[in-house]
């Protein structure tokens, strides 16, 4: 009865212990299979890895405290400060329209406009390109001409207005890029501070003015170079 009994559990041992080795060998290779590696990212690493890329990708186009404005329809780009010029706004498909952020002494906001345009016809063809003053400005492969101009009137005998152009124009496959600051400015010859209203400035006074207003049209002709050389063909 013994030897019976023993020539059972041998076998029985046996059994057990090759079981719980083939059990211990599934878990090890389960438990390997489910280990994270850096060869194979998943799905959501390769997304995030994208987003991050595409966002470089938009910080790259413009330097920090610039935005971007793109045309579409054109194909043209531009960097601006936008501490600096704001758009205005108005949706138009060939345009964008850029004002100073806060006022100078001489100058409101509406009074000084800064235009990027494009238009289905040679540049040659527009009246106001003509008179080129034979100043170009080169952006990579693409040579800007240059026009410019200044109007003062006499608006009457008291205020003499002040109006001034600078114009960059391109032209591409019968399309013309172009590139415009204007500024329109009024000068009193009022003396403000006195009471009665009716003493003028002296001539010297009024040509400080004078000064004054030229200075800051040369910051607008600067800022407005600086816009002007971001300008890119998409």
């Amino acid at each position: 009865m013994k030897n019976t009994q023993r020539g059972f559990i041998i076998p029985l041992v046996i059994a057990v212990v090759v079981i719980m080795g083939i059990s211990g060998g599934t878990y090890i290779y389960l438990k390997k299979d489910k280990l994270p590696t850096n060869s194979t990212p998943s799905s959501g690493q390769n997304a995030l890895t994208d987003e991050m890329a595409s966002n470089n990708s938009n910080l790259d186009n413009a330097n920090i405290g610039e935005k971007v404005y793109k045309n579409n329809k054109y194909k043209f780009s531009i960097n601006y400060p936008e501490s600096k010029y704001s758009d205005d706004n108005k949706a138009r498909e060939n345009a964008i329209y850029l004002h100073p952020t806060t006022k100078s002494n001489h100058f409101s906001i509406d009074n000084v406009t800064i235009i990027f345009s494009a238009v289905d016809f040679r540049c040659d063809r527009i009246a106001s390109n003509k008179k080129t003053d034979g100043q170009t400005l080169t952006i990579g492969d693409i040579v800007f001409q240059h026009v410019s101009g200044k109007v003062k009137t006499p608006q009457n005998k008291v205020i003499d207005n002040y109006e001034v152009f600078d114009k960059y124009f391109y032209t591409k496959n019968d399309t013309c890029y172009s590139a415009a600051l204007g500024t329109f400015t009024g000068l009193s010859k009022k003396d403000l501070t006195d009471r009665s209203g009716n003493r003028m400035l002296s001539d010297a006074d009024i040509q400080k003015q004078w000064e004054e207003i030229e200075n800051e049209i040369n910051n607008y002709k600067s800022d407005f170079k600086e816009i002007v050389a971001s300008f890119k063909i998409i």
